[in-house]
């Protein structure tokens, strides 16, 4: 033992490995390592016993974490605690910090479980009599990340019992309670999605710390388009890279603020109060110009760029505001990192640039967010990443499907229930759209989630999730006059549950369509006006450049022009659009188009031979893409044309009957 060897001096393990090796029970291995120099050796120190071997692994343990480099114990943390801990029989307190040590590594890693058992064997380790006098630092410490890392994983009960000791004790003051607080607040909005009560529970938190955030309820929309105008202009006085050179926050309180604003920020944003989100992401920016960086500071200027977005201000602007978020997470590290990632590009960037350049970083982000215990958005980056995206690009349904069990694992181990009940949703519709034998697949009912007996109604970014969903199966699968009654009663619903997100862009895009389809097959002015006023902002969208809706453009100009009975010039335009969405490899919509076309070629050019070849085509790209229901159906649609040709060509030609 090196204790023994070195008398009551500690020294490096350097210095205790000469008398080791020449004692004949190690041997150099390479040039940082050794090695038993038998089996024997190494199976006889094994084989203690009873008091014997704890007392030999704790010896080795406090041996090796009091001489080790910091660098090395870094890298062996796990092993030399582990042995403190099965060694520790007498309970002794002065571990307790090892294991907060440990945790914490745990954390960083995302070993969420056993962070959770590092926190818990440290509380042990405490002594109950003490425990909130001599060490209360220590102990808040250990229930904190006991409670977190329990959360982390899941472990709802415990993260509650831990919770529970701590804000049960009346002697502690509101700051040393308050991450317990926090976690509480993260698990109300993000396990039991009651985000009416932990939007309330963390406005009294505020008060609680001395913060106003909000002049009366009633007045908050024209507050937030107040300070979202006022900090604009703050931001415009602020010289270039200063952000940068800005220092740290180090004010507990200031940063305790930040937090709480943080959390109502996902909350507002996530049950729908957008102005109440506004105004959080203006006091987070505003913290920032005053106090200095803080955690969440490149998160609320990249929420402030999708803010401006929303209100369809100035879109440099908003590029701009992205842009410094970015920079800001590249000089400062893991600064809510995969949150800002997703915010940047999911609500920012999406809508200035192809949406395939967002893959990556949204992996990226998921990772990163992993790492740092930031579990909320690293499954938004992995739910859109997985699922989502590459539906929007219409890459193939199994594979998709493939996919999305994988993640689902993730979103259950981490009890988020928001999570698991929108992969339920699109796992229903991929599903209907690639099943043949799915009895109804224009409607959002099976056996993974089942529209019909869905009863949460707090979380909007679920409801919007299944309003896209829905939806989506009534464009490929439904009649487009109900689709388009569907649309015209609904109108905004998706853009007001979730704005400024990138499947805005295809669910506006899509209502254009069933509205367009509706028109021309009906010929009335109700759908006709209402697919006029979507094409508008599709069109305004495309101007501005985004990139993702410019073969959308285009075909609903060629429906437009086909209605204003304009047919070649509408030709022209369905050719460019099916050209531009078969050049992206977007499989449903070259099906889509083309299938369009083919119903253009047929009702208003009486073109049955032409109509028939786009509709081949179609049918081609729905089974690339996987929909094998609609491309049944399509082909059924084929045959009923190949009967009208072989009546007409008769027709035509008496004379062969």
């Amino acid at each position: 033992h090196g204790r023994r060897l070195v008398g009551s001096k500690i020294d490096k393990v350097s210095k205790l490995l000469p008398g080791i090796v020449k004692g004949d029970f190690l041997e150099p291995y390479g040039e940082k390592h050794y090695r038993w120099v038998h089996d024997k050796v190494q199976e006889a120190a094994l084989c203690l016993t009873g008091k014997h071997r704890e007392s030999f692994q704790l010896d080795i343990g406090t041996t090796l974490y009091y001489c080790l480099e910091k660098e090395h114990l870094e890298d062996d943390l796990f092993n030399v605690v582990d042995l403190i801990n099965r060694g520790n029989v007498n309970k002794r307190p002065e571990f307790a910090l090892a294991n907060v040590r440990a945790a914490k590594k745990a954390r960083s890693i995302s070993a969420f479980e056993s962070g959770a058992k590092y926190a818990a064997h440290g509380i042990e380790l405490l002594d109950d009599s003490t425990k909130w006098t001599e060490n209360r630092l220590l102990a808040l410490q250990l229930y904190t990340m006991g409670a977190e890392m329990n959360l982390l994983a899941g472990n709802i009960t415990a993260a509650d019992e831990y919770c529970d000791v701590v804000l049960g004790r009346s002697e502690l003051s509101t700051m040393e309670t308050l991450p317990l607080k926090m976690v509480r607040a993260k698990s109300l909005s993000t396990v039991a999605l009651k985000f009416d009560e932990a939007f309330e529970y963390c406005l009294k938190l505020l008060k609680e710390i001395g913060c106003k955030l909000t002049w009366p309820r009633g007045l908050v929309p024209i507050q937030a388009l107040t300070m979202v105008l006022r900090t604009v202009r703050k931001l415009e006085k602020v010289p270039k890279g200063s952000f940068e050179t800005m220092t740290a926050i180090k004010d507990k309180r200031q940063k305790a603020i930040a937090s709480l604003l943080s959390r109502i920020l996902y909350i507002s944003y996530h049950s729908g109060n957008i102005h109440m989100s506004l105004v959080c992401i203006c006091k987070l920016v505003d913290m920032t110009l005053q106090h200095g960086i803080h955690e969440f500071s490149a998160k609320s200027i990249a929420s402030l760029a999708g803010g401006l977005l929303v209100l369809n201000m100035d879109p440099a602007k908003t590029e701009a505001y992205i842009k410094i978020a970015l920079s800001l997470l590249a000089k400062f590290g893991r600064m809510r990192s995969g949150e800002t990632t997703y915010i940047a590009y999911a609500h920012g960037l999406a809508w200035f640039q192809p949406l395939e350049s967002c893959s990556a970083p949204l992996i990226d982000g998921y990772k990163k967010a992993l790492r740092a215990g930031e579990t909320e958005f690293a499954l938004w980056n992995l739910l859109s990443y997985v699922a989502m995206v590459p539906y929007v690009l219409g890459k193939p349904l199994e594979q998709i499907l493939e996919e999305c069990p994988k993640a689902m694992i993730q979103f259950e181990e981490a009890a988020s229930a928001g999570h698991v009940l929108d992969m339920r949703v699109l796992m229903q519709m991929l599903t209907n759209l690639s099943d043949p034998s799915c009895p109804d697949p224009s409607k959002l009912e099976g056996e993974i989630f089942s529209k019909a007996g869905d009863d949460e109604k707090e979380a909007k970014v679920h409801l919007a999730i299944s309003h896209f969903a829905e939806g989506e199966l009534m464009l490929f699968h439904g009649d487009y006059v109900a689709a388009a009654d569907r649309a015209i009663a609904l109108g905004e619903v998706h853009t007001e549950l979730v704005p400024g997100i990138y499947t805005v862009m295809t669910e506006t895009c899509h209502r254009a369509v069933v509205l367009y389809a509706a028109a021309l097959k009906t010929k009335k002015k109700k759908y006709r006006v209402h697919a006029k006023k979507v094409r508008k902002k599709v069109t305004s969208w495309a101007k501005a450049g985004n990139p993702n809706v410019e073969y959308f453009d285009l075909f609903l100009t060629a429906e437009q022009l086909a209605l204003d009975k304009k047919l070649d010039e509408a030709q022209q335009k369905y050719k460019a659009a099916i050209k531009m969405a078969t050049r992206a490899g977007h499989l449903h919509h070259a099906g889509l188009l083309n299938e369009r076309y083919a119903d253009f070629l047929l009702d208003l050019r009486a073109n049955v031979e032409e109509s028939r070849r786009a509709l081949t085509i179609a049918i081609k790209w729905y089974r690339d893409w996987g929909a094998e229901g609609k491309a049944k159906t399509l082909e059924s649609k084929l045959s009923e044309l190949k009967k009208e040709m072989f009546w007409e060509h008769l027709e035509k030609s008496p004379e062969k009957m």
